[in-house]
């Protein structure tokens, strides 16, 4: 059986026993199939989809030159920034509940979910760099907005740009951050490209991950009071005070130093295989 889930992992009790019996004269029933996936620790668990080029022997070589890139500038110690974005709705919400045994776990929601709130975030093993919240969705000018301020951000901070890699993935919202980095302005700075199909070697991936799961507790936590806005203010001046206060307060209180520093030091563990060309599994 295990050979088949492994050809196969879509498979049912009911395909199992079938296979088993044309491929090998065995009759059992799905509750026996079921306790012997049990007792090896097989579990029926969400699908996650693999794109087809995830592991090509084109994507392993660009994940392997870009781990050389960054390695390199981490033995001089530089300053590695990662940024990305995220975006959420009044729809974000866990996706499990408690209820009694035959009766549905049901949450009332608004009936619009009211327009997305965007995030674009920027980390290093430090911490949290930079924050920026806007209405809609993100488009190459907010990005190129957002390394300026980030960059001078950090010259503020009397931090020399020589010092400083900024890593960002291939999105087409990224493709201004090379002009901007080579600004006048911003003399030194070092731009990485993410190696496509390798969300393993960026943190904050993770970090986002924390961050929604934070949003989603905060919104449940106040869905009453958001379903219920005060008198003079509208149903959605009401609900977007909500979603910052929601997105803010998750990442003021879930997306520390500590998990920043502990994300980006998880990447490293991915850097052996990516030198070896080996594949990545989907959601490492």
């Amino acid at each position: 059986m295990v050979t088949l889930l492994e050809d196969k992992c879509l498979l049912t009790l009911y395909d199992l026993v079938d296979e088993l019996k044309v491929k090998y004269d065995i009759d059992v029933v799905p509750s026996t199939v079921y306790n012997a996936l049990d007792a090896i620790c097989f579990t029926c668990k969400k699908i996650h989809s693999e794109p087809s080029e995830m592991n090509s022997s084109r994507v392993k070589e660009l994940r392997r030159q870009y781990v050389k890139d960054i390695m390199l500038e981490q033995a001089k110690r530089k300053r590695i920034l990662y940024f990305d974005e995220t975006n959420f709705n009044l729809f974000c919400t866990r996706n499990f509940g408690w209820s009694r045994r035959g009766s549905r776990a049901v949450v009332v929601r608004p009936g619009s979910r009211g327009e997305n709130l965007s995030i674009i975030a920027c980390i290093s093993a430090c911490g949290l760099e930079h924050v920026k919240y806007r209405w809609g969705t993100n488009d190459a000018e907010s990005i190129e907005i957002f390394v300026r301020e980030l960059l001078d951000s950090l010259m503020d901070q009397g931090i020399s740009l020589f010092n400083v890699v900024v890593v960002c993935d291939n999105a087409s919202i990224h493709t201004g951050v090379k002009e901007v980095t080579q600004l006048s302005d911003y003399v030194g700075v070092e731009l990485i490209k993410l190696s496509p199909y390798s969300p393993m070697l960026n943190p904050i991936e993770n970090v986002f991950s924390v961050f929604k799961s934070g949003v989603k507790s905060y919104l449940a936590e106040h869905r009453d009071a958001i379903l219920r806005p005060p008198r003079g203010v509208t149903k959605a001046e009401h609900r977007a005070s909500y979603m910052i206060r929601a997105a803010k307060h998750s990442m003021s209180t879930k997306v520390t130093s500590e998990l920043c520093d502990s994300e980006a030091a998880h990447t490293l563990s991915f850097h052996a295989r990516a030198l070896d060309l080996e594949d990545m599994p989907v959601g490492s």
